[in-house]
């Protein structure tokens, strides 16, 4: 697999807007849970105004300090 060059596709700004949880974390507070998934396509420049008001209240899965 090739790896982009271009910034447009770095994704690390977007990564690293949410919390850590662990999947030992993730698995304790989905135990309780309800799931529900729901997916967007959405413009870049969209999508970085709305991850400042939502990122407070998501948190991103993080195992062995990989988030993607």
């Amino acid at each position: 697999m090739t790896k982009l060059k271009d910034s447009k596709y770095d994704l690390a700004w977007l990564l690293n807007s949410f919390d850590p949880i662990s999947l030992d974390g993730l698995n304790a507070k989905a135990e309780m849970l309800s799931r529900i998934d729901n997916k967007y396509v959405v413009r870049s420049d969209s999508l970085q105004k709305a991850i400042v008001e939502v990122a407070g209240d998501f948190e991103i899965l993080d195992i062995d300090n990989c988030r993607a």
